[in-house]
């Protein structure tokens, strides 16, 4: 098993303790945190109510475009 990074989900950029939260991560000394991150959004609550992925049923909602840049980030870390 390989680690390629922290993804960070369910971010809520308005509060603190998610600020701190992330600026503790980047201090980690051999933890790798992918740029991009989810933030806190109905259509993931919407789509998980209708057992289906966001990127799915709301293709064009915010979480579903963080979800593929966090894949496409996820895919160059592996390469």
């Amino acid at each position: 098993l390989e680690v390629l990074g922290i993804a960070i989900t369910k971010a809520d950029e308005r509060k603190k303790y998610f600020k701190q939260t992330l600026e503790t991560l980047r201090d980690m000394e051999g933890a790798t945190l992918f740029e991009n991150y989810v933030r806190v959004d109905s259509a993931v609550e919407w789509s998980q109510d209708n057992s289906k992925p966001v990127v799915a049923c709301k293709k064009n909602s915010r979480s579903a475009i963080e979800y593929t840049k966090l894949t496409k980030e996820k895919t160059k870390h592996e390469n």
